[in-house]
């Protein structure tokens, strides 16, 4: 870190936390609209083209898979590509990805490339454009980190609460590929957004500092040289121990964070994939399955503007435990859809369900940054990311095997539902168990 003096005054350069930054925000909520915008939408876009093909359950599930392996390794690489390349490099790339699956998907004719447009080259465009977008959000605000993740995240969840209104309209107007060109259209903006990122050295704002921090970052700089200076090919060579921290394997890799929260995330997505297809065929029409999935999206975007407008008051509370309410509330919502049939209370269960969703998703990145050291956030991340995309690979095929075996939902609901319920209750374990570790330690050393 910089530092200057001037006039016996002594500075340092700090992100601007706002400045162009505004402008970063703007990007980062492009990008994950144009990317993610009808992701809520998967079945109702594709159910007439998987009765086509004859893609059942299991080839869901398999696509499942591989769009998870796809997400968890653009995500995971995200870091060492980075020290090669510019975020606005990355950014084109990941845009590249992802319009090239889209535009490929107006045009399949089998399950195979459709598996490929929309398994591998649309993921890894999505995986590359998240990543980024969160980087360059952590580099350009550390006081308002928090609020503007929320404003992103609720721009993201309110294009989502139109998207199945937008998708049920072309459908009807215009048929399932003016749809796929209309969604290309939105994924183009992307480009625009790449565009827009910028350095975070070019904008970053002196701030007076103290004596005592002034000695401090001279403590730090007297470190530099010395590894700066080391040999080049040894920094190289060490990329595979960056990537794969073994020490961070062992004390995180046991975890409910790492193990649990990937298996729940995996049991969210593919219900939600599965979830339209269900629907219909209880005989319910695409207006109902339309307000269905919007107002899971409601749910989702109100929690999301809940979680912003009260981090404040809601940082007295632990991650973890904002974490166990959302997957009770995930495992409950399930278990009533199981037992209820009416209509309105359905809807009001999908609803409820939103707020899980979004926990699930948003909370889980607050949750891995406080179980490791901050250096250590990518590869955790990363790990955890990858153990998803495992879990997804090996349980999807095989649920959606038993899917297709029995012809039911209602058994696919309930497996689903078993992992939330294994997933909450390790989790409620592993807090309780750290609690009474803590109250022991307490009373140890008030002794």
């Amino acid at each position: 870190m910089a530092v200057h003096e001037a006039r016996r005054k002594r500075y340092k350069k700090v992100p601007p936390d706002g400045g162009y930054g505004y402008w970063i925000l703007v990007a980062a909520s492009v990008s994950l609209v144009s990317s993610t915008m009808f992701y809520v939408c998967f079945g109702m876009i594709y159910n007439d083209l998987f009765i086509k093909l004859g893609m059942g359950t299991t080839g869901i599930s398999v696509l499942t898979g591989i769009r998870a392996v796809g997400i968890a390794l653009s995500g995971f690489l995200t870091g060492p590509l980075l020290k090669i390349m510019s975020r606005r490099k990355l950014a084109l790339i990941g845009a590249t990805f992802y319009n090239s699956g889209m535009l490929g998907t107006v045009f399949v004719n089998t399950q195979a490339l459709f598996i490929f447009c929309q398994g591998l080259l649309q993921v890894i465009g999505i995986g590359l454009l998240y990543t980024v977008s969160c980087t360059c959000i952590n580099d350009y605000f550390v006081d308002k980190r928090l609020l503007s993740t929320g404003i992103v995240q609720s721009v993201a969840a309110a294009a989502g609460m139109v998207a199945p209104m937008i998708v049920s309209w072309t459908m009807a107007e215009y048929g399932y590929q003016c749809t796929l060109l209309v969604i290309s259209a939105v994924g183009m903006q992307s480009y625009i957004a790449a565009t827009l990122l910028q350095p975070v050295a070019w904008h970053m704002k002196r701030v007076q500092i103290t004596d005592s921090e002034y000695k401090t970052l001279l403590e730090k700089d007297e470190d530099t040289p010395s590894q700066s200076g080391d040999n080049v090919d040894n920094a190289r060579s060490s990329t595979f121990a960056r990537i794969f921290d073994w020490e961070l394997i062992k004390k995180y890799g046991p975890t409910s964070c790492c193990l649990g929260a990937p298996a729940a995330m995996f049991a969210d997505i593919m219900f939600m994939f599965n979830l339209a297809q269900s629907l219909y065929t209880l005989d319910w029409n695409d207006d109902q399955v339309k307000w269905c999935f919007a107002l899971i999206a409601f749910g989702d975007l109100a929690t999301r503007v809940f979680l912003m407008i009260f981090s404040k008051w809601l940082k007295l509370l632990s991650n973890r435990l904002i974490y166990l309410v959302g997957l009770i509330i995930a495992t409950a919502t399930r278990i009533a859809m199981l037992w209820i049939s009416d209509y309105t209370g359905v809807l009001v269960i999908l609803a409820v369900m939103g707020i899980s969703r979004c926990i699930i998703i948003v909370v889980f990145a607050l949750v891995v940054s406080d179980c490791v050291r901050p250096e250590q956030f990518p590869s955790a991340f990363g790990l955890s990311m990858a153990i998803y995309g495992a879990v997804s690979i090996t349980c999807g095929p095989i649920i959606g095997t038993i899917r297709d075996a029995t012809n039911n939902y209602t058994i696919m609901f309930s497996i689903l539902i078993a992992i939330f319920i294994v997933s909450t209750t390790a989790w409620a374990i592993e807090m309780f168990r750290d609690w009474r570790r803590q109250k022991q330690e307490k009373q140890r050393n008030n002794e």
